[in-house]
């Protein structure tokens, strides 16, 4: 089995992990058929015009709830869905027809205040892979290929997979029967269970969640891995996961910076993204040696790989 796969590009958010994100080109595509079926609406109202006066004039009506029609059932335009995409919750994963709709009424009414000016700047400066605009940040969603919820995540090209090493976690004392008090982290040779947050009231925001993950620390330390979690010497969420877990590691030889190594539920494992850290994570390969995972990659990694942070490891549970 193979113990990591690199995906070749950062990505914003754990759950547009499985997703390919849609290539400008085909963007620039997408909305030139949207252009055309608009272009095409007057001269098709002329023709109705001169044979019946008030069907040329429902045509208009008729026209924008077709495409209301589309955008909400298939969280695309036409030209969109025509070429296969469509917008997707950025925390579910989920497809997510209203607030498309809401998006493209933000984005239309900027375009007709702006001359159209507003929705171009926001897409020219949108970064990459997934080009989020400032209307897609504001309802909360990403543009990507056609694919079923729940896919399993994007496959790496040939040679980025390495095997997976056996690891002999360090002793520690039994886990009691009933759940404890969790004991604080990073004290060398005190097991802990960190839990996870209790699940959100609102259930459309659980759905689709990847199942849990558990990560055991050098120290003894279990931690579940429900959302994604920071580990570091004084961690911070970034600003790409603004809701990730903090989880304090004591490191005595300061060998791992404050914020290191960012861990997100996967099917099957956990993706780990090295945050820019100073003395970097690598994934144990066995006789295949040592791989150092690229700043801001992701990477999935597989249960019962080892994974070095600075002077730290820990074990993805298999």
């Amino acid at each position: 089995m193979s113990g990591v796969t690199t995906v070749s590009r950062p990505e914003p958010l754990p759950a547009l992990l499985p997703h390919e994100p849609v290539p400008l080109p085909r963007r620039i595509g997408a909305r030139a058929l949207d252009c055309v079926l608009v272009f095409l609406l007057p001269p098709a109202q002329v023709i109705m015009l001169t044979r019946s006066t008030v069907a040329g004039l429902l045509l208009p009506l008729a026209f924008s709830l077709v495409i209301v029609a589309v955008v909400v059932t298939q969280s695309a335009t036409p030209g969109q869905t025509m070429m296969g995409m469509r917008h997707v919750d950025v925390r579910s994963g989920r497809p997510s027809g209203g607030r498309t709709a809401v998006k493209y009424l933000l984005q239309g009414l900027a375009g007709a205040l702006s001359l159209c000016v507003l929705p171009i700047v926001a897409l020219a400066q949108a970064q990459p892979p997934f080009r989020r605009t400032w209307f897609d940040e504001r309802t909360g969603l990403a543009l990507i290929e056609r694919a079923a919820p729940g896919s399993a995540p994007r496959t790496a090209p040939p040679g980025t997979q390495v095997a997976t090493p056996t690891f002999a976690p360090p002793a520690a004392p039994a886990a009691p029967a009933a759940p404890a008090v969790p004991v604080a982290p990073g004290v060398p040779g005190a097991p802990s269970v960190l839990a996870a947050p209790s699940a959100p009231a609102d259930p459309a925001t659980s759905v689709d969640r990847p199942a849990v993950a558990t990560v055991l620390l050098d120290n003894g330390t279990q931690i579940a891995v429900t959302d994604p979690v920071v580990l570091g010497r004084d961690p911070v969420a970034p600003p790409s996961h603004p809701h990730a877990r903090p989880v304090p590691v004591a490191d005595a030889e300061r060998s791992i910076s404050k914020t290191h190594v960012l861990l997100a539920p996967a099917p099957g494992g956990v993706w780990v993204l090295d945050l820019h850290s100073t003395n970097g994570v690598r994934v144990l390969a066995g006789a295949t040696g040592v791989r150092t995972l690229d700043p801001a990659v992701p990477a999935l990694v597989a249960g019962g790989t080892v994974v070095e942070y600075g002077e730290r490891r820990f074990e993805v549970a298999g």
